[in-house]
Order: structure tokens, then sequence, then C-alpha cells
């Protein structure tokens, strides 16, 4: 059975005292703390909306969750994204995960620092990352509003789509980033009364959903991305794969013309 735990009153008081940016990037969007070195010097022109340093969304609509935490098979990095994604809104097709660097923006927001253990991650971040979801919603919301001309409070949020019911019009996430037309400033106190979901609302948090994380750690996505990042020739790091006899008892002696890729 699922527990829902809220951390109240635990964010450092930096933290607490900084506004919530979002606005138009070069490479989309950017939602940020205020006091986040770079966020400033993003704001510079249309492509990605980056409603804070752990998350993005790209003019093609597709919603990258950046996880500070170690992933060492506890899938903390797909949790995350849970989190986001139900705030946010989105369709979880439309959502990926990426590790972070060690870059003190993508510091734990309780620790101050890239701290993985003790149960912690899902804990001392539920509350932080649902707000970055809620703030990216709203600003996608308000945007939406203005471009159908309807109340931003008619309208729903649902699979990656902004939809006005009364006039059937809608606009798809990808569709507002490319607007390049999202603004907005959430001061702590706006960013601290955002109403969130209550457990009984939830529809993404507690389900069970495909692992974001898998497919990189099978397929060899994230190894080669390692090497790249170092330098290393990718051709002197053959993968291979496991190769199973169907039947219990049988010994492998080898596939003719096989070889490793």
């Amino acid at each position: 059975m699922n527990k829902y735990i809220k951390v109240t009153d635990s964010a450092p008081a930096d933290l607490s005292r900084r506004s919530f940016l979002v606005g138009s990037a070069a490479t989309g969007l950017v939602l940020g703390y205020a006091a986040v070195p770079g966020i400033d010097s993003a704001l510079a022109g249309p492509s990605n909306f980056e409603p804070s340093v752990w998350y993005s969304i790209a003019p093609d609509g597709l919603v990258t969750v950046t996880c500070g935490k170690a992933d060492m098979g506890q899938h903390i990095a797909s949790t995350m994204a849970q989190i986001v994604s139900e705030e946010l809104g989105s369709s979880w097709k439309d959502m990926r995960v990426q590790l972070a660097s060690n870059d003190p923006k993508f510091n734990d927001p309780v620790l101050g620092a890239q701290i993985t253990g003790g149960s912690w991650s899902t804990m001392m971040n539920f509350d932080a990352m649902s707000r970055a979801g809620a703030a990216g919603r709203i600003a996608l919301t308000e945007a939406a509003a203005a471009s159908m001309g309807v109340p931003a409070g008619e309208l729903v949020v649902r699979n990656s789509t902004v939809a006005h019911p009364k006039s059937k019009k809608s606009m798809s996430f990808a569709d507002i980033v490319k607007s390049g037309k999202i603004t907005k400033t959430f001061t702590p106190d706006e960013l601290k009364a955002i109403k969130l979901k209550t457990p009984d609302q939830y529809t993404m948090v507690g389900v069970s959903v495909p692992q974001l994380d898998i497919p990189p750690k099978v397929n060899g996505i994230r190894h080669r991305r390692h090497a790249a990042g170092h330098g290393l020739r990718q051709d002197r790091h053959p993968a291979g794969a496991l190769w199973r006899h169907g039947e219990i008892g049988r010994r492998y002696r080898g596939q003719e013309g096989a070889g490793l890729h």
C-alpha cells in the first residue's frame, strides 16, 4: 500500500526567499529560482520550456526531468518524473529522464547537496518537485488562455494538452512552448500558496507505469554517453548480449556468423 508523506517547513531559508521565474529561453522556456546561477541569462530567446532546474519542455512537447539523485536501480529518476507529471498534467508517453551533472543547481532542495541515501529522495523532494510541476502547468495554462482568448480558470490540463471544453479549443504543450510567449514570476509566497493535488486526486503518483530509466540501462545508451563524455573511443568498448538456450541443461557452443557489435 502506498503512503504519501508531505515534508513541511523543510526548505532551506535561502530557497524560501527566492522568486520563481518562468520565461522563454534560447532552448525553450526556462523556469527556476532567481538566485540559481544562469537562470537570468537563460531567459534570452525561445526554444525549450524549462520550468525549473529539474525539468524542461522542448518545442516538440517532450518533458525531460533531470534527476539529481544517484539511480542505483531504485528507479528514483522515474519517480521524480511521476511527481512532476502529476502536477504538470503531461502524458507519460511524453516524459523522459536524465541524470544531473554535478552543477550545484541540481542540489537537493532540502539537503543543499547531491546526496542519495536513507530513503530520503522521494520524501524530501516530493513537495519541491510537485510545486515545480504545478508552476509549469499554471504558466502553460495562462499562456494558452491568452492565445485562445478564453479565461484561464475554464481550461483543463490533461495528457500534455490545455483544453477549453466550452469552445472546444485546445493547444498542446508543444504549441504553447513554440509560441515563445510564456512569462511568469512566482513570489516565494505565491509558490508556497499553490494548491497541490490531494492523494485521492492522483492519477500518476502511486500508479504503476513503465520505468523510463530502464531502456538506457539495458541497451547501452547510458554507457555510450558516459564513454563519450569522458573522451573514450567507443569502438574499444564492444557490447554483447546474453544468449540463453531454450532448453534447460543445454550448453552453448557458439553461433556461426555471430559477433560482438
